[in-house]
């Protein structure tokens, strides 16, 4: 059977997701508490006073590091933690052998694979994606289950562009 290349590649997409979705359950079995994920990963957390740089991860001497903009909200630092945690479950290889890396394109249309697969990881950590589907079809409007969730919107264009698209 001859499957076509979009739907090829549709596949590898939802396989993807699944996978990233199923390394976020084991972490998130007892809470979804990105300080004490990092704790129990032995993961550093730095703040800095960046200028436009909102988070970083780099591999010290085999150490994890996440550094973070220390003048944004909580709730955003949550999202870029937990986005930098992606990082380090699904790109430690890679990240290792690199320098700091700078997270220009975190939440950018223009972001190259890694970055979107980080993005889907923070959705997954932060959020019970049973329990925010199940809502979504009982209300049918994103905006009031975003609100209900207590969701800003970069986690809801999260779902939207890279989950709910699957």
């Amino acid at each position: 059977m001859h499957i076509g290349y979009q739907k090829r590649k549709k596949m590898i997409k939802n396989k993807n997701i699944i996978n990233i979705k199923n390394k976020t359950n084991h972490l998130t079995k007892n809470y979804r508490d990105v300080y004490k994920i990092c704790k129990d990963l032995d993961i550093i957390i730095l703040e800095r006073p960046y200028k436009k740089q909102l988070g970083a991860f780099s591999i010290i001497n085999n150490i994890p590091f996440i550094f973070i903009k220390e003048d944004i909200d909580i709730n955003l630092k949550q999202i870029i933690i937990a986005h930098e945690i992606g990082h380090y479950i699904l790109h430690k290889k890679i990240m290792k052998n690199l320098p700091i890396l700078r997270d220009y394109s975190l939440f950018d249309k223009r972001e190259n694979e890694i970055e979107k697969e980080a993005n889907i990881f923070a959705f997954f950590l932060l959020i019970d994606i049973a329990e925010f589907e199940k809502s979504i079809i009982e209300i049918n409007n994103i905006d009031i289950v975003a609100k209900k969730f207590k969701i800003d919107d970069i986690l809801k264009n999260i779902y939207i562009n890279y989950i709910y698209n699957k």
